[in-house]
């Protein structure tokens, strides 16, 4: 596993933030906000084009344990792509064929790893600038209380005062 593939994560039309151990990846390109764990977080920023998956691993056991494997960085790798953050696509060699959580997982119980070590790639829909918008004053449309400024009530389809 983890011949000389290279990943390299996507650094264009992104804009990242560091939240504690996660790291927050804005798309611009489809609207899509990522949430990475701190494994699949600490897979990402690796991804520099020069380091070797093998060389992944290796940083992962230095900063999780020894149940950090190249199953694990290739688990985080195929949820990368699939979420379109890796700069380009990754050919991935036959025996790295997408391994599930539950075989990794199984893998970590065998070796005393914990579930904690797992990526994660979440993904939620940034809103619309338009949805952003701030709260609507007394008066204007509205379908739910939430849309209404705080001290109104969304009643009739109406912010109105409470």
């Amino acid at each position: 596993m983890g011949r000389a593939v290279k990943p390299q994560a996507r650094t264009q039309e992104v804009l990242v933030q560091q939240m504690g151990e996660e790291t927050l990846v804005y798309d611009l390109d489809s609207d899509k906000v990522y949430c990475l764990n701190r494994t699949a977080s600490l897979v990402w920023k690796g991804c520099d084009g020069q380091t070797t998956v093998k060389e992944l691993a290796a940083a992962l056991r230095r900063d999780l344990g020894d149940g950090a494997d190249e199953r694990v960085v290739w688990l985080a790798l195929h949820q990368l792509q699939k979420a379109k953050l890796m700069g380009a696509p990754l050919e991935f060699p036959a025996e790295s064929a997408a391994p599930s959580r539950r075989e990794v997982l199984r893998n970590l119980r065998l070796i005393g790893g914990a579930a904690i070590l797992l990526p994660v790639v979440s993904m939620t829909l940034a809103p619309k600038p338009a949805a952003a918008l701030s709260c609507r004053p007394a008066g204007q449309v509205c379908s739910s209380t939430t849309q209404c400024c705080p001290g109104l009530l969304c009643s009739g389809g109406v912010c109105t005062p409470l």
